[in-house]
Formats: structure tokens, sequence, C-alpha cells
């Protein structure tokens, strides 16, 4: 169900019922026998925050497959994913990495691997190695070149334009950026004109066993992203994330507080204020007009279904979005968004996980970002608010949700409000 205030008016609103799509079940019988001989390294840090990090990692063990390549498993620093290993933690604090290289086997996806073998089988000072750059399109990731490369716009515009006949160009400059040992074969690749995986690896890449992909930001066109399609997967990357499986401490924090505070059948809500916010312009009246629609629908579901119990998560927390609390500090003189959260929280009868550094086993924001999505896809009814096709998070929220309720022969609901 999908509620949506209309012209900021809580005295009129949309009611639209849409069939959701239940993301596929991946099971052992799909399991393929593939072998992997090469390698992939991503150089630079996964740019963005931890749930689209997660997406584009494992859009990249997808593709890399066609190359028959083993992609070189990140590290964790701050909640994200990055690829070097100074003051950075395992992804192991984030993921079951067993349940992960199951998974993506299962899936036919390339397995992850430890750094350590991928720099013994490639070589620091090998020349032979294959060094890929994607010129992403738009002003972003072109600001992006510019700074990291040291170079101008007339160059970075000069070298964009030699793509576009074949969709690469020589860049002989790569390495020395990157503080490698110079390869013969250094690339830039216009990511709009290379869209097969299996043609980069035939006309560019030549069947190199060790790979170097400057900057990775995953699949999914537009300007931010490479084309590559997955019409040849089994599985599309996100179906795999929604199957991934929290790491042992997540999982042992989820216990306990569940054991504490909610019990097997419970309401989920999660609030995305940034992204009621955004698309209306940081219209607080609008802000305000969702969230009592919100109050009413949780309580009128409470006592639909009979459950008293609700779980509230938010990026307006402790722990929530970073990009909101920055928005406070341009705009506002103080911060709204903690004294509307309690009264959400007061108004609806709802629960909410608090990090305890003390006593609890996690320690990076990312792993607590993972508590919040497993307590709210582990319950029997949720309730979103939020432009989901603006967040990647919301979207794994509710494709984990979706996935755990597929087999669920009990009443279960997920209710979207001012998703506009």
């Amino acid at each position: 169900i999908k509620i949506d205030v209309k012209n900021h008016d809580i005295s009129a609103l949309s009611f639209r019922f849409e069939e959701l799509p239940i993301p596929p079940k991946i099971q052992a019988e799909n399991r393929a026998n593939r072998s992997f001989e090469k390698y992939v390294f991503v150089h630079s840090e996964y740019t963005e925050q931890m749930s689209m990090s997660t997406l584009s990692l494992l859009s990249l063990c997808g593709q890399a497959q066609f190359g028959g390549r083993k992609v070189v498993r990140p590290f964790v620093r701050k909640s994200r994913i990055v690829s070097s290993e100074k003051n950075a933690v395992s992804l192991a604090i984030l993921y079951d990495l067993q349940h992960l290289n199951k998974l993506l086997n299962v899936a036919g996806y390339s397995p992850l691997v430890d750094k350590q073998e991928y720099q013994a089988e490639c070589k620091h000072t090998d020349p032979n190695h294959v060094t890929i750059h994607f010129l992403y399109l738009g002003d972003t990731t072109k600001n992006w070149n510019k700074s990291h490369l040291r170079i101008t716009s007339e160059f970075y515009d000069s070298i964009f334009e030699k793509t576009k006949a074949t969709g690469w160009t020589n860049c002989s400059f790569l390495d020395e950026k990157m503080g490698n040992f110079p390869s013969t074969k250094q690339f830039c690749i216009n990511p709009a004109i290379i869209t097969d995986w299996n043609v980069l690896e035939r006309d560019i890449v030549g069947g190199a066993k060790c790979l170097i992909i400057y900057l990775w930001r995953g699949i999914g066109g537009g300007v931010y992203r490479s084309h590559f399609t997955e019409n040849h997967l089994k599985f599309p990357h996100d179906a795999v994330q929604f199957t991934l499986k929290p790491s042992k401490p997540i999982q042992n924090e989820v216990a306990r507080f569940r054991e504490t505070f909610l019990p097997d059948r419970y309401i989920a809500l999660y609030v995305r204020a940034e992204l009621i916010l955004l698309p209306h312009k940081f219209n607080f009246h609008y802000l305000k007009k969702c969230i009592n629609v919100l109050v009413d629908v949780v309580n009128e579901l409470k006592a639909l279904v009979g459950i008293s119990h609700v779980y509230v998560a938010s990026d307006m927390s402790k722990h929530g979005s970073g990009s909101l609390l920055s928005y406070v500090n341009r705009n506002l003189d103080h911060n709204p968004f903690p004294e509307i959260f309690s009264s959400l929280i007061s108004r609806v009868g709802g629960v909410v996980y608090n990090y305890n550094a003390s006593t609890s086993e996690i320690t990076d924001r990312g792993a607590i970002a993972i508590v919040d999505v497993t307590l709210l896809t582990q319950a029997q009814y949720l309730i979103t608010a939020g432009k989901e096709s603006m967040s990647s998070f919301l979207r794994w929220v509710i494709g984990t949700f979706l996935a755990n309720r597929r087999d669920d022969k009990d009443l279960w609901s997920k209710i979207s409000v001012c998703d506009m």
C-alpha cells in the first residue's frame, strides 16, 4: 500500500495498492561450477555510503565472472568500504563471510579472495598487469578525476573525446598516479560504450591475469555508474544483497535486543526524513504532515492486527544520516530532528535500538546500521517513509523484508508513506 500526502494537505491523501515483486530465491541447485584463475582489484576506495558500496562490490563480482576473475575482498573503515587495509578492519565486521562466499558461488558470481593472495599472484612489479579507468559521465566524476589525477579540464575532455570512437583509449599515466609499477597496458574506458564485460575482456584487457580498476562505482547506467548489463546473470546483484547475512556480532546484538524488547511478531517503522524533505525543498511543514499520517497508520495497524510492539528507526537518530546533519549545520540554527524523532517514538509507542559501546560487540557505524536493517526486516509488518527510488538503503530494507516474507504463510504487509 502506498499512501501519499497530496499538495502538502493531510486532508487530501492518495492510496494505491501495488503488487511488489518478491526477490528471486537463490538456491543451492542453481550452483555453477566455474574456474576462476585471474584477479581484479579496485585501487581506490568505494566512494559511497555502505549500502551503495556493497551493491557496487556485488555488481563487480557479477561482472568479473565473465573474465574468470576473483575479486579482491575490500576492507571497512568507519562504515566505508575501502581497498586499503590501513586503519581498516575486515569486511567480516559487517557480513558473515562464509555465507557470502557460498552465496556468490550459488549465484554464479566471482568469489572474493584475500588481498594477500592477490599480491602473491599479481606482483607489484609485474609489468604485464592491465590498468583501466572508467570515465563515468557527468561533472561530479569529472571533478573527481581532475582532483585525483591532477589534470586540467581540457586534458580530461581530450581523453574523453578519444574514447568516443571505440569506447576506450590509451592512458599511460594511470599507474604513475596510483603509485604502481607502470604497465604497458593502461586504458581509459567510456562506460556508455563498453557495456558488455566480455567485450572488455576480449578487446581491451586481452586475457591478462591481473586487472586493476582505478575507480569502481558499480553498474546502473546514468552519469555515475558503468552501463554493463546483467542480461546474462542468473540473479541481479541487488537480489544477492537482499540475501546477505549479517556478521555474528551483529546477529548477537539483534538477538539480545529482541529478547529484551521485541516478541516474535512486531511492526517496524523506518522514516528517512532526508528523502521526505529533499524532494520537497526541505519543507518542514510537509515533513510534519507525513509524520502525522505515519502515526495514524501505525496506530490503526496496531489495532487491526492486534500487535502492540513497534520498532522505530530513522536517519533522525543519533547514528543516522550524516548528510541530514550537514544540512542542519549549513542551514539551521539548531537541530530539530532529535525532538521530532523523540515525539514520533512516543506517539506510536515504539522502541529504538540505542548503541552502547561499553556493552556491544560491534564497533563500526556501518555495523550499527545493519542492526537496524536486520531488526526492520525481521518484522511482520513494515512501514517506510521517504522516496524509495532515491535511497539504496531504503531499497535494501524493503528488498530484504520481502525476501524474508517470501514463504511466509502468515499475514504480512508493506506500507509506503510519502514516497513522492
